[in-house]
């Protein structure tokens, strides 16, 4: 069968309204269902049976919402509705929260209660042992997964604690991009795929008339309409299984069976656990506030990080009271006014690090949301959530997705029952180029939403130019090396000749350099949005995301110490929550610092200033968010000093090393990583108001990460002389806040004073409130590089001038791909660009797929049957090993402790007792393998 994703694009700068060969115009609104690509099965205006008017929030004639009867199934029984408050507490999320209605973007994919979509007609009876319900929303790209099984399905006495939802390619050979967010990030589309399946947890309900329920991200892929796939579900029910979850900044073991684990704060979804590790796990939030919550911990542990180096990081402190008051006044629906927060814990930072978030009588809180999503952005991989928006009425949030970094999940199963379900053509598939109207084999190949599925591609992979320049100043001191006076000079005549390689201090000798990077986007950015969506407006906003670190130096001369700092001279528009990259900040050092750090202290060397003492192994740092538009003209700008210190020390008794090895520069030794991401928000805003009557607004947060072969490496610096030029953002505030100020000589927040000239400068807005004056014959210039809002009482003196200075270069602006860019990147009929690539599978996959086959041949060879026994146990001195069975002719034994190490290892060789002696071992619990 085949497989097809399907999805496309029509990009107009503010709305999408074109229609093209992808879209099958399909609504499932069961008051006015429409599909312009029902399944040809000799119907001539295509088979109306899948034209739902499944109403699945119906409600009884008492109010309730309407259980669900199932018809020509095995076990013809009512099922509650979906949204039902008697399903378990643990699906509470769903029950409580965003109503499932078209409105807000429920779309029905495929259904199995007895009867088509119409209501009327049955179906084969097919998979008549599993009632399921799948639904998608078109606005955030989650397919929701209610499916039962089990106790009243099953013999009596036949239950389950869990099930694993699978969701995965039917054929491998036939893939797309639809479930590339399962990596943890997301990927260009000119890239392989590496991913065949998606996996979500579920609890299991163990009632015959309640759902199990989980969710599943899919992603948009406007090629699938070109490359057919099917998707594939199942379900393997477990009786048993445990799951572990670490994070660098947070450790959570829940048992996913036991007691309401899944109510608690998080869990979760779409990853593989079968092996010891499980790769491209995603961490599913039940509510956006705990996502926050987490952010804040992470926070507070950076900044007592700082506090503990002596590095009070300013950027931690405002992100702190931004969040703190996101979460007051939009989480937790707080009041904005000023003396309504007035009193609150985190005001007092926001007045200290945030006065410009604060207006003259409440807090500017569009502003606050802005904030919000770049500071949660900046710890995440990818988001996918609607809850960022203030809303009338106390609704739960529904359940945004969130993929950290630094993540690792372990875990086991027993007892697993495998089900297979439908395999199904990709949502927008059939009926596209790809597939045509071919007839359908079953009637659950076809999916009732046929649309494409998903919101934003990235069609190419981002290139960057990086340049890598030393600093000038190097020249002038790169064989400047310090000496001690003579008087601490130890002669190379004083090594003893006992026998032993003794080392003595000779000459102490100095040196430090400073690498300059600049990064830049080498070219636009190719992206597409679906363009069957009722989009309304969108924005988006990009950031470079960039982990530094230094690969230890590779030099033949023994006893040599290396630092790698932060440089602040040359580090421009970067900014980072672990490190205040206006000091040197140190990176990793190859010695013990703080050691050699007093070292060239006592020796009365000059550095530039005091270093901090924290020692990282890698600084994260990443630039401002700017628009899309400004984003090409953005360069951001790395400073990395390296210093090296040696003592010339005796090597072989009496003879000093050459002194020839200490005058090399250790610059072609000198190794620094730089491993760069791009970073996107991507707020929508659709034409259809949520079901409250609120703007439906969905905001995403994808992360791309820079291939080395995408890199462009420059020796020469991008922009000469970057730093306090028209390029440089950091010397400007990104917001500017000016309330009731007489400029008359006094300090003013984000104003410089020039004889009798205040500059008021600001590379984003600027906001004026209340009254500015000025005395004493002071001018204002006052100057926003995106807009200056005043309030409606405001009044500004005579003397101050007030204009837009763009810092932003919006030169080159990048807009959608348009119809005919994506099919021919799609079709790879572009000579000039890129081509499709997602239908590919990477060698990963090959190489899963070449271990399972090999698996399968293992299987197939015969078991040998055999058992060992030990006695005595306990033992003190010896202890006997019998075999029982069929066993090979060696057999190898290994005694383990606790920790895991070995202990003891021996191997018999065809006999069926032996003895090993553990006399010498220490008491405690030891672990004895045999290998046949």
């Amino acid at each position: 069968m085949k497989k097809i994703v399907l999805i496309l694009m029509i990009f107009i700068t503010r709305s999408l309204l074109a229609q093209t060969d992808c879209d099958h115009n399909v609504s499932t609104n069961c008051t006015s269902s429409s599909n312009s690509a029902l399944p040809n099965n000799g119907a001539v205006n295509g088979d109306v049976r899948f034209l739902n008017t499944f109403n699945w929030n119906a409600i009884d004639n008492n109010g309730y919402l309407a259980p669900y009867l199932l018809t020509n199934m095995q076990y013809n029984q009512q099922m509650q509705n979906v949204m039902s408050t008697q399903a378990p507490q643990y699906y509470n999320y769903i029950y409580s929260g965003e109503k499932l209605t078209y409105n807000n973007g429920w779309e029905l994919m495929i259904l199995n209660i007895g009867t088509f979509a119409n209501g009327i007609n049955n179906p084969a009876q097919d998979f008549n042992d599993i009632p399921y319900i799948v639904f998608y929303n078109r606005y955030t790209g989650i397919m929701r997964i209610f499916a039962n099984y089990g106790n009243g399905y099953l013999p009596t006495g036949i239950s389950f604690d869990a099930v694993k939802v699978n969701v995965s390619f039917d054929d491998v050979s036939k893939l797309s991009g639809l479930l590339r967010l399962n990596e943890g990030h997301d990927k260009a589309l000119d890239q392989t795929t590496d991913v065949k399946n998606m996996v979500g947890l579920a609890k299991h309900p163990n009632s015959p008339g309640k759902w199990f329920s989980t969710d599943i991200q899919l992603a948009y892929d406007p090629c699938t309409c070109y490359f057919p796939s099917k998707l594939r579900l199942s379900f393997d029910f477990i009786t048993g299984e445990t799951i572990e979850l670490h994070g660098r900044q947070i450790s959570i073991e829940k048992d996913l069976i036991e007691g309401t684990a899944l109510s608690d704060k998080n869990y979760l979804s779409n990853f593989d656990y079968t092996g010891n590790t499980a790769d491209g796990g995603i961490l599913m939030y039940k509510t956006l506030d705990y996502l926050v919550n987490d952010y804040i911990k992470k926070l507070d542990k950076y900044k007592q990080e700082s506090l503990s180096a002596n590095e009070i990081n300013k950027e931690v402190e405002r992100r702190l009271a931004v969040i703190n008051a996101f979460k007051s006044i939009v989480i937790s629906r707080g009041g904005s006014l000023i003396t309504e927060v007035a009193g609150l814990p985190w005001f007092g930072k926001l007045l200290e690090f945030g006065n410009d978030l604060i207006g003259e009588n409440a807090l500017k809180k569009d502003d606050i949301i802005k904030e919000a999503k770049k500071g949660l952005a900046s710890g995440i991989n990818s988001l996918i959530t609607k809850n960022f928006q203030t809303v009338p009425t106390p609704t739960s949030p529904n359940t945004p997705s969130a993929t950290f970094t630094e993540m690792h999940f372990t875990g086991a199963t027993s007892n697993s029952t495998t089900i297979d379900g439908p395999a199904f053509y990709s949502p927008g598939t059939y009926g596209s180029d790809g597939t045509g109207n071919p007839v359908l084999s079953s009637s659950f190949d076809y999916p009732i939403y046929n649309d494409v599925v998903g919101t934003f591609a990235l069609l190419e992979s981002p290139k960057i130019n990086i340049s890598e320049k030393l600093d000038d100043s190097f020249n002038a001191m790169k064989n400047f090396f310090f000496e001690l006076p003579p008087e601490k000079q130890i002669d190379s005549d004083h090594c003893l000749g006992d026998g032993f390689n003794h080392s003595y201090e000779d000459n102490f000798r100095y040196q430090s350099w400073t690498r300059k990077y600049q990064i830049q986007l080498k070219e636009n950015l190719k992206y597409a949005l679906n363009s069957n969506l009722d989009i309304k407006n969108y924005n988006i906003d990009a950031s470079y995301n960039i982990v530094v670190s230094r690969i230890e130096m590779n030099r033949s001369v023994d006893l040599e110490n290396a630092n790698t700092y932060f440089d602040p001279t040359f580090t421009t528009n970067l900014i980072s929550k672990k490190v205040d990259l206006d000091k040197y900040s140190i990176i990793n050092a190859n010695s013990n610092y703080q050691t050699g750090a007093n070292f060239i202290s006592d020796h009365g060397l000059n550095r530039p200033e005091e270093f901090p003492l924290l020692n990282r192994d890698s600084i994260n740092v990443e630039s401002y968010f700017v628009p899309l538009n400004g984003f090409k003209s953005t360069i951001a700008g790395i400073g990395l000093k390296t210093e090296q210190w040696m003592v010339r020390r005796c090597t072989v008794q009496g003879t000093p090393i050459n002194d020839a090895a200490y005058l090399e520069p250790a610059l072609n030794c000198d190794k620094l990583s730089l491993e760069v991401s791009i970073k996107l928000i991507i707020d929508i805003e659709y034409n259809t108001l949520r079901s409250d009557g609120t703007p439906n607004i969905v905001t995403q947060v994808y992360t791309y990460k820079v291939r080395p072969e995408d890199i462009n490496w420059l020796n020469q610096d991008i922009y000469p002389n970057l730093e306090k030029s028209i390029k440089d953002y950091n010397q400007y505030p990104q917001n500017i806040s000016l309330k009731n100020i007489d400029f008359n000589g006094s300090p003013v927040a984000g104003c410089i004073l020039t004889n009798n000239t205040y500059t008021c400068k600001a590379w984003g807005n600027i906001a004026i409130e209340g009254n500015l004056s000025t005395s004493n014959g002071y001018s204002v210039n006052i100057n926003a590089g995106n807009e200056i809002y005043e309030s409606d009482n405001s009044t500004i003196a005579p003397e101050i001038v007030l204009s837009i200075v763009p810092v932003l270069d919006n030169s080159q602006p990048m807009p959608k791909a348009d119809l005919p860019y994506v099919t021919n990147f799609c079709k790879g009929t572009n000579p000039n660009s890129q081509s499709y690539q997602a239908r590919n599978p990477s060698a990963k996959i090959l190489t899963a797929l070449a271990e399972e086959e090999r698996k399968k041949q293992l299987q197939n060879t015969d078991n040998l049957s055999w058992d060992f026994n030990l006695y005595p146990n306990p033992t003190t001195k010896e202890t006997n090993l019998t075999f029982t069975g069929n066993f090979n002719e060696s057999l190898e034994i290994h005694v383990f402790d606790v920790t895991g190490s070995e202990v003891l290892n021996s191997s018999v060789l065809n006999e069926n007792r032996t003895s090993i002696d553990v006399s010498k071992l220490n008491k405690g619990l030891y672990f004895v393998g045999v290998i046949s």
